[in-house]
């Protein structure tokens, strides 16, 4: 088995060129395109059923599918669709779960993110949301890190009624 480039496992050699390939016609549709409307169709191309598949074969880890999922939550943050933004970051936490265990600083980002989108979007759970990141955010960095500071003034703005930035 040769080490991949991209995810960082062990494949067959034709795996690694397919794994790579895969890896990077994701980071072109997130990247190379500045519209994020047309960014959108192209990266959910990349999860099509069969994509995502394949991707599960050549990565246990389902990184590829995190990784998708996070740029397009992030381009529909761009188009100010926080439903759908709360949509693909759920699915993001997900697939990293599936091969991180808590806590990350990661993980606690992803769930920050949630529950911010949640907020903006009216919805419930973006307390708890937010309140599971801030906790990983303590036993990752320390209850004096920046990354717990502000995210405790999002919790306290969430708390207030207040929709986050």
């Amino acid at each position: 088995a040769a080490a991949c480039g991209r995810c960082g496992r062990g494949h067959d050699e034709a795996d690694v060129e397919r794994c790579e390939g895969a890896y990077e016609e994701v980071l072109r549709a997130a990247s190379n395109l500045r519209d994020p409307m047309i960014r959108i169709q192209e990266l959910s191309k990349c999860l099509d059923p069969e994509r995502v598949a394949e991707a599960r074969h050549l990565m246990a880890t389902h990184h590829l599918v995190q990784q998708t999922h996070v740029a397009l939550a992030l381009a529909y943050r761009e188009v100010k669709d926080h439903r759908a933004r709360a949509l693909h970051l759920r699915h993001a936490l997900s697939s990293f779960l599936s091969w991180r265990p808590p806590p990350s600083p990661q993980l606690a980002s992803l769930h920050v993110a949630l529950g911010t989108a949640l907020a903006q979007a009216g919805e419930e759970g973006a307390e708890e949301e937010v309140g599971r990141g801030l906790d990983m955010q303590v036993v990752c960095g320390g209850e004096d890190s920046t990354a717990a500071k502000v995210t405790r003034k999002v919790l306290e703005g969430i708390r207030r009624g207040s929709k986050p930035p």
